[in-house]
């Protein structure tokens, strides 16, 4: 690859990849926590994977397209690209819908799974969502770049490939060994 190709395509990894850990680590983080309204006055904490599964699901597929831009050509990079691009608008969208009403949102998911517990109320951190909301968009940014560059990037086995111009066309001399082969004659001697 030369050199004016590879900043772009080594960009474009590097956004894919820092989107893609950021949605996982927003995934793990702790959104929220919740008083449960009982005697022992328990604390329920609630984080980004539970309020928005998406969240791992767009972590996790944009870490396997870092190695699939490797192993895939011009169609499938268009594919890869788009399919990123629109996963990651749609996590950064519910995101940010999600970062608006987010204790509103922890106390229906908890009570939810509860089937209606009482909570006393909850208590929310913004950071998770617009952490979360960053990956989606340099997931979908890098997706986008992707899908318009990606086409002109050398693949995995180019380096290794010839151009059929230059391949020689020994077809009539290997043809000659096995005929003499097969009149039981060595081509050896």
């Amino acid at each position: 690859m030369e050199r004016r190709g590879t900043v772009p395509y080594l960009v474009v990894l590097g956004v894919l990849l820092a989107g893609a850990v950021l949605c996982l680590v927003a995934s793990g983080m702790s959104w929220g926590t919740v008083q449960r309204a009982d005697l022992a006055r328990t604390e329920v904490q609630v984080t980004g994977g539970d309020l928005l599964a998406l969240g791992r699901a767009v972590g996790l597929l944009a870490l396997a397209a870092v190695i699939a831009v490797h192993a895939t050509r011009r169609w499938g990079r268009r594919l890869v690209g788009g399919l990123l691009a629109a996963a990651g608008v749609v996590l950064a969208g519910q995101a940010y819908a999600t970062m608006r009403d987010l204790p509103g949102q922890i106390l229906r998911h908890l009570e939810g799974t509860t089937g209606g517990a009482d909570f006393a109320g909850a208590t929310a951190a913004a950071g998770g969502p617009i952490i979360m909301a960053v990956g989606g968009v340099g997931v979908a940014v890098a997706g986008s770049a992707l899908a318009v560059f990606g086409p002109r990037w050398p693949s995995m086995g180019t380096r290794y490939e010839r151009p059929a111009a230059s391949r020689p066309s020994s077809r009539s001399g290997e043809r000659a060994v096995w005929d003499a082969l097969d009149r039981g004659e060595d081509p050896t001697i």
